[in-house]
């Protein structure tokens, strides 16, 4: 705002933009009569400036309310953009954890499943092999079982051979003394 300052003499007034006022004042401090009329006329261009400044002034001041006002609206947005992003942000941490921990896991299970895989086929081989063992004695307990009736039956003819053997023998004193007996009738 432009103001019109008087000078401590009295003698001019100053304006703060340097100019000099065309009216002067008299010794009593009153402005010439005269002069009346563009002081009146000078008055009212300074008052129409400091209104056109004034106005001026408070459009900016709007403008910039108005921009602050903005730039708070826009602040308040980014900030709730912001803590969406830090929310989200939480929630893909939290996420990534999880699917490496689910990653671990499978792993863990994987590990697991192959050495149960090793070891299954390590048993089926251990039952393969004693299936094979077990099949190989029991053909050769089929082979004992058969010789072992072999020699039963070889035991039994030679007990029954042994058996006319000895009804043989017990016969045979019998046999002798008839024998001897015709050996003597014939020598006779």
């Amino acid at each position: 705002l432009n103001m019109v300052r008087q000078r401590k003499d009295g003698d001019s007034v100053e304006r703060t933009d340097g100019s000099k006022p065309t009216w002067k004042r008299l010794p009593n401090g009153s402005i010439d009569a005269h002069d009346d009329g563009s002081r009146v006329s000078e008055l009212q261009e300074l008052l129409d400036r400091t209104n056109k400044e004034l106005a001026q002034t408070r459009e900016h001041s709007a403008t910039l309310n108005a921009r602050v006002a903005e730039l708070e609206t826009e602040l308040a947005n980014a900030r709730r953009e912001l803590s969406r992003s830090e929310e989200l942000s939480i929630k893909q941490q939290r996420e990534q954890r999880e699917r490496e921990d689910m990653e671990e896991r499978i792993t863990t299970l994987e590990k697991r499943y192959l050495a149960a895989q090793r070891e299954t086929t390590h048993i089926h081989d251990l039952n393969d092999k004693l299936e094979n063992e077990l099949a190989t004695k029991d053909s050769l307990h089929r082979q004992s079982e058969e010789k072992v009736r072999q020699l039963q039956e070889m035991l039994e003819m030679a007990e029954q051979r042994l058996a006319q053997t000895m009804r043989k023998a017990e016969t045979l004193p019998e046999v002798e003394a008839e024998l001897a007996q015709r050996v003597a009738a014939l020598s006779k």
